[in-house]
């Protein structure tokens, strides 16, 4: 977190800092993998400029109300020419998981709604770019103080082609990019190309676990029903955004929010009936 005098005002912002090589165990690995010192310099070299790309793509949503503002980026190169420091000034924001804690675990489910939504029309906003954010998850859903309006952060790994993003996935715990908690299939499998429907997928596994608690694992999980009858109608929308081949699920992101409404408004259609029945 950090602050800055603009024509008297305070503003707070937060400092993105990330350096890499972290620490001389990472040199020390790459060696024992078999890198020279021109491979390792090149390999940090790239992802310098992943950093760079994020950075650029940020700018390109700059403004946009769902999208994290980034205002400034400068980079530092370690002293013994390997790697580098970066620094990413944005707006201070508070991630998903911090507000869930605040609600003690549970949001209403109004609101929840409204997140979707909002999430939805972020992703509206990416895919008219081009981007396939890839690593959607609740650190990188973030929302100002005070508010649940959500914004989508983080795209370091939009542009990664598919081969690099699944060693990603993979590599080892420490320096994990995407989560394969909320990664959809075609993500987990190699040559298999990430999609629009690929972020829509982990989205809703987002929203389904913001009512529930829990993450949709497996065909038996727990659902809105269970916990929030007067939303069970998410069930059937989520259960077509789930589908495990991406062509299959519902979309694009405008079919998802009129099939929210329209089932919406047919619950409460029937419960007016039930409610006249008695």
């Amino acid at each position: 977190q950090a602050q800055r005098n603009s024509a008297g005002v305070m503003e707070d912002a937060a400092i993105k800092v990330i350096s890499f090589p972290k620490d001389k165990e990472d040199i020390e690995a790459d060696f024992t993998d078999g890198y020279d010192i021109v491979s390792v310099r090149n390999k940090y070299k790239d992802m310098l400029h992943r950093y760079v790309d994020e950075y650029q793509i940020m700018l390109a949503f700059k403004g946009q109300t769902n999208i994290v503002s980034c205002d400034d980026f400068a980079t530092k190169p370690h002293e013994d020419g390997i790697g580098w420091d970066v620094f990413i000034r944005m707006e201070l924001l508070t991630p998903l998981t911090t507000l869930i804690k605040q609600y003690a675990g549970s949001i209403p489910e109004e609101k929840v709604i409204k997140v979707g939504m909002d999430i939805c029309s972020a992703l509206v906003l990416c895919e008219s770019k081009h981007i396939v954010h890839r690593d959607i998850k609740p650190e990188n859903i973030m929302f100002k103080a005070c508010s649940l309006e959500p914004i989508i952060c983080d795209f370091g790994i939009a542009h990664f082609a598919e081969d690099e993003l699944l060693t990603i996935i993979e590599t080892k715990k420490g320096d994990r990019m995407a989560n394969f908690q909320y990664a959809a299939p075609e993500q987990r499998v190699k040559g298999e190309v990430a999609t629009a429907q690929t972020d829509i997928y982990a989205a809703a596994l987002i929203l389904n676990e913001m009512f529930t608690g829990e993450i949709p694992q497996a065909v038996d999980h727990k659902t809105i029903a269970s916990v929030a009858p007067d939303y069970a109608y998410l069930d059937d929308v989520f259960a077509q955004l789930f589908k495990q081949n991406a062509e299959d699920r519902l979309y694009p992101e405008d079919k998802i929010l009129t099939e929210m409404k329209v089932r919406a408004e047919q619950y409460h259609r029937d419960q007016e009936k039930l409610k006249l029945q008695k």
